[in-house]
């Protein structure tokens, strides 16, 4: 039993959930890194690229919701 984050239900038992929905995302910033990354070429040689770093969204809420609003949510709008 769970409450259903978009139509605040509280499900019977055994019902399984309908999967997460995400509410909101905030921008996020990665920084740069010198030589984060090890591998080896074919030459049995390891190389160490940079990581560029980067902007992104990154969630920052999301809720569990019951099948019915599932279905509503991935329906395209």
């Amino acid at each position: 039993m769970y409450h259903c984050g978009i139509c605040k239900t509280v499900t019977k038992p055994r019902v399984p959930q309908g999967g997460k929905v995400v509410i909101s995302y905030r921008p996020h910033r990665h920084p740069a890194r010198a030589k984060a990354n090890r591998r080896m070429r074919r030459d049995d040689k390891w190389i160490k690229p940079d990581d560029p770093g980067g902007e992104g969204l990154q969630i920052s809420r999301e809720v569990s919701v019951c099948p019915a609003c599932f279905e509503g949510e991935m329906e395209p709008r």
